[in-house]
């Protein structure tokens, strides 16, 4: 991890938060966040940590039975590399991974950070 990479991205994983759709406006007009999206992202990292980088994002890239759509924070990693221009417009996080070097690794881990402190920024509640 590069805190300061991390640091630098937070803004961006901001608005990827809400371009995506993981952070939707309450009742009240306030951004809101589902708990399990912190959820997810703390087991993306350790997917990757415990098993291979491809695999995770290959098994985070399909909702399944999940309770969020954790789909959307591979779109917001994805987003987070194009902005930084680490990843072509469309490119897929899958495909960038594909060299699996240790620098590619570090830049998504990077961008998974950046999202699961950038959630604590939204008020978080419980899935109804």
């Amino acid at each position: 991890m590069n805190k300061k990479a991390v640091n630098d991205q937070l803004d961006i994983a901001y608005q990827a938060i809400i371009d995506k759709g993981i952070a939707k406006i309450s009742d009240s007009g306030e951004y809101i966040v589902y708990k399990e999206f912190r959820r997810q992202i703390s087991r993306f990292g350790a997917a990757i940590t415990t098993g291979s980088l491809k695999s995770a994002i290959a098994f985070f890239s399909y909702d399944g039975n999940a309770s969020v759509s954790r789909s959307l924070l591979i779109e917001a990693i994805e987003s987070i590399l194009e902005r930084r221009k680490l990843i072509r417009e469309g490119q897929t996080l899958f495909n960038y991974a594909k060299s699996e070097s240790p620098e590619v690794k570090e830049n998504i881990i990077n961008a998974a950070i950046a999202i699961k402190l950038a959630l604590n920024l939204f008020i978080i509640v419980d899935k109804k």
